[in-house]
């Protein structure tokens, strides 16, 4: 859940009416002294995560099986595409960069040591996955995390590290990643 500028409350969420494996991902959000109600897509598998622009633009983050997903509501519809194919991508979070208000995703990536890695919306493409190489590989650097940007445009993450030798233990790192 967030709030746009105007202190408007915008939630994601999920609820399984049937056994079905596709679980439509939905959005609240209060526009213009009303709920609006709406589904953005099914199939969303966790991690759902919102930022709303200074505009009122909704942008939304996601896994979903065929891989990172993101999905933006202009002009009362949605938007939805995937942004790299990897079904192995966990704790997602979005952010929207100060210098262009587009969107960027920070998340896990896959396989068992989770490095955490960012993609950029650059317009009609987005860029590559940037890895923060402050990151130890050797652990589950892929828990829940936050992204968020200073005025400069550098991406700041906190996340959660997991590590598991006799049993779990947890730890919060911090990470930033230049552009």
């Amino acid at each position: 859940a967030t709030g746009d500028t105007d202190g408007h409350p915008h939630i994601l969420y999920r609820r399984n009416d049937s056994s079905s494996v596709d679980v439509p991902l939905r959005y609240a959000g209060w526009i213009d002294g009303a709920w609006v109600l709406e589904e953005i897509g099914t199939g969303a598998n966790s991690g759902a995560t919102l930022a709303i622009g200074d505009d009122g633009v909704v942008h939304v983050a996601y896994k979903h099986a065929a891989g990172l997903t993101y999905a933006k509501r202009s002009g009362g519809g949605w938007t939805v595409k995937v942004v790299l194919d990897e079904s192995i991508a966990n704790a997602v979070s979005i952010a929207l960069q100060p210098t262009n208000g587009k969107a960027a995703i920070a998340f896990g990536h896959g396989g068992t040591t989770n490095p955490l890695a960012l993609v950029r919306d650059l317009g009609p493409t987005w860029d590559g996955a940037d890895f923060w190489s402050a990151i130890d590989y050797e652990k589950d650097s892929g828990g829940a995390n936050d992204l968020l940007f200073d005025a400069a445009g550098n991406a700041h993450t906190l996340q959660e590290e997991r590590e598991y030798s006799s049993g779990y233990y947890y730890r919060i790192r911090y990470s930033t990643l230049t552009p």
